[in-house]
């Protein structure tokens, strides 16, 4: 029976372990597009509006990307 309490307590850190990382990472995956949108910008000459676009590309890639 210990083996089993064992195996159950490393599972429960390893989800643990998942979920803070990616609360973590959540953050950062968000800056990264407002970083790069300046840059995006300037070399692609694009619009605000064209600009909307590929926010709303990233959002929904990585909203479909976390179902």
């Amino acid at each position: 029976m210990t083996s089993r309490t064992t195996t159950g307590s490393a599972e429960r850190w390893l989800v643990l372990l998942s979920v803070c990382l990616a609360a973590m990472t959540m953050p950062l995956t968000f800056t990264g597009p407002a970083v790069a949108l300046s840059r995006i910008a300037a070399d692609l000459g694009g619009s605000p509006i064209e600009l909307n676009w590929v926010t709303n590309a990233f959002m929904l890639t990585f909203g479909a990307t976390l179902m």
